[in-house]
This record gives structure tokens, sequence and C-alpha cells, in this order.
């Protein structure tokens, strides 16, 4: 009788005790706040246990068996729980495995599901539990070490891997030993595999085509796919799809970003096979050692062949007989492609094709990824194929140079030096199947024989057809710069380009034998010269006065480098540079600044861009108050209409007494006697200036706007955007407090 009643709740129809306590969890007001600190709650009770537990460290409960203090109840029953096995478990109604918490059967119930809550931030990873992906994050983006082995100092991420290592590397731990062949292993998983593999013959599953035995079903089941077309695994990121499960996750790996390196240099690899086995090259890791001879391999795989080839006479194999040419090789597919020439491997990036899938990587590695394989310890320089490398180091060594006995040029090899015997020689070897033309190289012979087929190869971007060069003007519309400076980073796409700009780092200069001016470039000196030698005004029937100097006449040079105007059929204007002016049109840029998102539509503007933006270059300087300017229009301006160094103001007000140093503010000025003003369309707001005007634009979505490189955020101003970068971005502190030196972001 004494018992409350319950009332009701009229918001979510629930039957409570304290009914006014109850409403709080509606309204979400947070009326009570601790004195201690800035925590608030909705009930006082709840803030008396927060001060309790939190700040007064008031236990509410005691473990009766080890004495151990708990501030909350819930941690009391978690502790009882997990530690003495008091309160009944938690059982999973699927498998019947049994938890002490409810969180742990939570937890257990999404491996089931198969719903994968929680991403990672780095990677397209997806885990079931946070835990997961907490050990994700640790072990393969921070490369987190939790347990290193005291042995050899190899690091772990995880504890399975150290445990592991300990037993097969170390002999750490407990062996299992078969009982009927006493066969030890180091893994209790491996002795289960034995056994059902050697010594139960009623899982045995035999291969109905190659007879091989597997333990049971499931493992027949994946090895027929060997044998089949099926592919089951796919690729969630592209269309491959794979036959085992262990290929297809290496393979995602990739896309996901996983990448392997060597603590010893700085190279990367997408698989860890890839990466044990360049350690090898370090002389790290195990080595294989054959039991008969004693001999030593880096990999297992060398070892299988050794054993193969030299000790087991049953497997021995003698080499195919190639049909087409009689010999033996190894792989006979493979050597057949060289007879067929079948070029099935197309590369994705060029029209290349190739017979054999290592060729195509070879050519992508080194073409479009300039992927350096091998670099010269005399001069630094990079190769991107070992015969280059080759063939360069032949040129450090003087013995193996060659010099021609005519002319007294140097190579490298003997078949260089027999090429350029052909120069000094009068015989003529290779004749023309079609005109009495002979040639001394095979190379003209053969571009010489495709004019008379009519053979053309056309470009597939501007449609002009050459008859031999096409690969060369390819680099027009490519970035292709194959052409590298030996002396900088500088690359080119033509050698003329590139021999010319070596001369520059060889102090190679061209000098006029008139004047004594020096230029870089030899086109540049023939520019300079005037088509005929100076002449001097020749004075027939008069004496000459060798004291006095008589002034040189120059013959007027017409202007060579004055080109005809082409009509533009876009706006009918008369341009003397027609392609750089069609830009205008089109609005193309294909030239990109590598330090910033902007492009622009020619390389001479791109430099300047450069220039003045990221290398900060002066162009000129004012004398008088030592101001640098990045354009020389903007000097111009500084010293000519800006008047900044003197009180002249020429340009007067026709309208009032005013009187200004630049004719700019001298018109802006005017328009207000005017009455001129300009409107926006959208809000009918006036503004005296039409910069103005075009800042308010922006408020309304017109007109340029500044987007943060860093975050999505777009601003109206350039201030804006300055200001965001300073606030967010950046941790300087530049500004400081006169009074107690404290620093801040904005000032």
């Amino acid at each position: 009788e004494h018992r409350k009643k319950r009332q009701l709740c009229v918001e979510c129809g629930k039957m409570v005790l304290q009914l006014s306590a109850h409403r709080l969890t509606h309204t979400q007001e947070k009326q009570f706040s601790c004195p201690h600190c800035p925590m608030k709650m909705k009930s006082k009770g709840n803030i008396c246990r927060h001060i309790e537990a939190v700040h007064l460290k008031k236990p509410a409960k005691t473990c009766e068996t080890c004495g151990r203090e708990f501030v909350h109840a819930n941690m009391y029953k978690y502790h009882m729980r997990a530690k003495h096995g008091f309160g009944e478990p938690f059982e999973c109604t699927i498998c019947n495995i049994k938890f002490r918490h409810k969180g742990g059967l939570r937890d257990h119930m999404l491996s089931h599901t198969k719903e994968p809550k929680f991403s990672c931030q780095h990677c397209p990873m997806t885990c079931s539990r946070k835990s997961y992906l907490k050990l994700h994050v640790d072990a393969v983006h921070k490369k987190r070490i939790i347990k290193s082995c005291e042995m050899c100092d190899k690091g772990f991420s995880y504890i399975e891997s150290y445990e592991a290592h300990m037993r097969s590397k170390h002999n750490y731990g407990e062996s299992f030993e078969c009982t009927i062949c006493n066969i030890k292993f180091r893994h209790k998983g491996g002795l289960r595999g034995h056994n059902n593999r050697k010594h139960n013959d009623q899982t045995n599953c035999s291969c109905d085509i190659c007879g091989m035995k597997f333990q049971d079903k499931r493992g027949l089941r994946a090895h027929g796919r060997v044998h089949s077309d099926e592919k089951p695994f796919a690729c969630q990121f592209c269309p491959k799809r794979f036959k085992s499960p262990n290929a297809h996750r290496t393979h995602e790996l990739i896309h996901k970003g996983v990448v392997f390196p060597c603590t010893m240099c700085d190279k990367t690899y997408t698989y860890k096979s890839l990466l044990n086995m360049h350690r090898a090259k370090h002389n790290l890791g195990e080595y294989f050692e054959c039991k008969i001879c004693s001999k030593k391999f880096r990999h297992r795989g060398g070892l299988n062949g050794h054993l193969n080839r030299k000790h087991n006479e049953e497997s021995n194999c003698t080499c195919p007989l190639c049909p087409m040419c009689g010999k033996l090789v190894y792989d006979l597919p493979v050597h057949i492609v060289s007879h067929t020439k079948e070029r099935k491997h197309v590369c994705p990036h060029c029209s290349m094709a190739y017979g054999r899938k290592t060729y195509l990587k070879m050519h992508v590695e080194a073409v479009h990824l300039k992927k350096v394989v091998k670099t010269c310890e005399l001069c630094n320089r990079g190769f991107t194929q070992r015969t280059g490398y080759e063939a360069h180091m032949v040129s450090h060594n003087e013995k193996s140079n060659c010099s021609c006995p005519t002319c007294g040029m140097e190579f490298q090899s003997k078949v260089g030096l027999k090429n350029h015997s052909r120069v000094h020689s009068v015989v003529q070897m290779f004749a023309c199947k079609h005109c009495p033309k002979r040639f001394k190289s095979p190379n003209a012979h053969k571009q010489h024989e495709l004019t008379h087929l009519g053979v053309t190869f056309p470009c597939p971007v501007c449609a002009k057809t050459y008859r031999y060069g096409l690969k060369k003007h390819g680099r027009v519309h490519s970035n292709e710069q194959p052409f590298a400076c030996r002396y900088c980073p500088k690359r080119f796409k033509s050698p003329n380009a590139h021999r010319a700009h070596e001369l520059i780092h060889q102090g190679v200069v061209f000098t006029c034998e008139y004047c004594k001016k020096t230029y870089r470039y030899k086109s540049l000196l023939n520019m300079h010269k005037p088509r005929k030698p100076y002449v001097r005004r020749a004075t027939i029937g008069k004496e000459q006065d060798s004291s006095v100097k008589k002034p040189r006449v120059y013959k007027k040079r017409p202007n060579r480098n004055k080109l005809p105007k082409k009509l533009c059929t876009v706006c009918g204007k008369f341009v003397a540079h027609l392609n750089h002016h069609l830009l205008s049109h089109t609005k193309e840029r294909r030239f990109p600044c590598t330090y910033c998102p902007r492009a622009f539509s020619r390389s001479s503007l791109l430099k300047v861009h450069v220039e003045t933006v990221h290398l900060k270059k002066t162009a000129k300087s004012c004398e008088l108050c030592d101001r640098s300017f990045s354009y020389k229009s903007s000097y111009t301006i500084h010293m000519k209409h800006g008047r900044v160094h003197s009180n002249e103001q020429p340009f007067a007000c026709r309208y009032c007494p005013k009187r200004f140093k630049s004719p700019n503010a001298h018109r802006a000025h005017e328009l207000i006697h005017q009455g001129v003003v300009f409107t926006c369309e959208y809000c009918e707001k006036t503004y005296r200036y039409k910069s103005l005007l075009n800042m308010h634009l922006r408020v309304h979505g017109i007109g340029k706007t500044f987007d943060c490189h860093m975050c999505a955020k777009k601003f109206n101003h350039n201030s804006g955007l300055k200001s965001h970068i300073a606030r967010v971005h950046s941790n300087e502190r530049k500004f400081e407090c006169e009074t107690c030196g404290m620093l801040f972001k904005v000032k």
C-alpha cells in the first residue's frame, strides 16, 4: 500500500515513478552543473554521483574476494563476471559461444551479420569492430611495433605474429609431435593438417585430373579452379576477378595503397613476397641450404630448382625442340611468339604492343614511369634500362674506347666505330630497289624506300602526315621529355634543344667577329649578323687622312624576323602568331604549374607565373625607395603614373579644384560629378565605382571565388581566404602583444 504509484508519461507512453525527473530526458535541459568542472547534468542525483566518483574518488563497491575498490557499481559487476565467474554467461543463439559480458556478445553478433560499420580514414578498409579498426591503423598505417624479438631485433605489430616467429625461428614454446611417424611441428594447425593428409584415409579427397590429394572437400573444390576458368573472387575497386582468395586479397591491397618499404633503402613493393626477395640483396633473412651438397640459396624456389636439377634423376626432363627453328628451348610457347610475331600485350599509355608481358612491363617502367633501375656511381646519372647503364659505363673506361684513325672520333664500342667508318668510305652498300640511288646506312635506305611505296604515317591528333619523324612530332602533343640534362633536372623533347642547353653548362658561347657580343645559341648570333659584311664608303681620287677615322656606314638590313600576318577565322583579326592566338578562343591550358593548381595556355606565361609568384623573382627595383617589383609594368606605373616620389598632380577635375596623380583616379572621380552610378541587377544597390560593384556581385555567386586548397571552403574575397588559412590551417603566430608578449595568428 505504501509503494508509490507509477505515472504515465504523455510524450513516450512509459509508466515512471518520478514524472518530473523523467520529463527532463525529453527537454534535454541540463540544469545542474558541477562546481569543480564544466560538467552539466539533467538530475541532481547524477551530479552527486559524478562528484563522488570523479572528484572525491569515493568507492561505491569493494570486491570481497580480492579487495579491489570501484567507484561505479557497473565496473564492480564487470569485474565479478570477468575475474571470479559470478553471474550467468551470455550465449550466442547461432554458434553457442558464451561470453562473460553483454558487450562481448554484441560485438560477436557482428561477425554473423557481416555489416562493417567502422571505415579507415587512410584507406578503403572497413571493419566490423572498433578494436579491429584500431589494430589495423596501428599496424598498417602507423607501423606501430608492440613487440620486438630479443634475439634478432625484429619488430611485430601483432602478438600472434611475435609468438609464431618465436616458435618457428628460435624454437621457443612446445612442439607438437605426430604419434604415428614422429614428425614434429611448431604449430598445432600443422599437426592437424598433417594427420588429415597422411594418416586419415577417410578424409582424403583426390583430384580426378592430376591425382593430387587434399584434406577435405573444401581444399579439393578450391584446387578445382586451377583446371577451370572459374573466377569467383571479384575486386571491389576494378573489374578484375581471381581464382584464389589470397590473390584477391593481395590485389586489393594495391588499391588501398598498402606498400611494404625496405628498411635498408628507399624502395617500396606492393607485395610482401617481393620485399622478402629484395631483402636478400642486403643479406637479410634466412638462407636455404641443400642437405646433400651444403649449397646455400637465398630463395626457396632456387633450392627447389637445384634439387630437381642435381639430385632428382626422376624429375629431370629435356628441353623441348622448336619445330620452326630447330632449337632446344626452355619455354616453347613463349619462344614460338618470336616466330609468329603476335603482339597481344598493348601499352595502355601509347600505341606500342609486345609479344611478352615482361617486355610491356619494362616499356611502361622505362618510358612512362621513368623508373630508374641503375645509377652510375661516378657521375650520378640514372638509367631506366640496364643495357643503357652498361653502355654508359664503357665511356668511363678508357681502355675500351675505340677511336677512328681518319678523324680521331672516339666510340664506346667496335660496333659504333664500324658504323662510323662508312662516313669516310665511298662504298654505298645499300641500293634502292625502285631507283638507282644507293645509301651508306641501312636506316636511310629503309626510309627512302618508303617514299616509293607511298607509305605515310598520319598523326592521330592533328591529322598531319609524315614519311618519317612521326615519333618526333608526337612529342608536340604529349608531355614526354626523353632527353635529360646531365647537369640539372631539366628535360627536353628534342635532341637539338637538349644539346643547345648543355652548352650553357659547358660555358660555350658564340662571339660576333665585328662587335664582340656573345650569345648562348648560334641561331641568335646568326640573327645578329647582317647578311653582308660591313662596307666602308670608298674615296676615289681623294687622299685619306689616316689620323681621322671615317665612320662606318651600315647597309640597312631588312627585318627577317617579321612574320606575315594571318587571318583568324574565329574573330576575323589579322595576327602574327595564329597558333597562340587560337588558344584565346579554345581556352585550352596545357601547361600546369607544379606548385599550385593553376594552368596556362603558353609556356611563357607559366614561366612568368612561377618566377613572380613562387620564386619571388624581382624584375625591377625602384632606386629611390628600394621597392621591388615582379613585373616591369608595375615598376612603370610606380615611377610614371603613380608619381609616388613627387607631388606633381597633372590631372585636374573639370568640376572641382581637386587634382590627381594618375589618370585612372581622375576619370573615376569625374564620374561622381556626372552622376554615373553602377547598379546591381539583383538587389538594386548602387555603387560609385565599378570595382566595388564587381566585389559586391560575388555575394550573389557571380564572378571569381577564392577556393581554399586544403578544404572545400570558398570565399568571395581574397582577404577572407587569407584570414581563413591563417586561423584554421596555419600554426604560425606572428602578431605579438607589446604588453605581455602573447602571440596571435590574426592581427
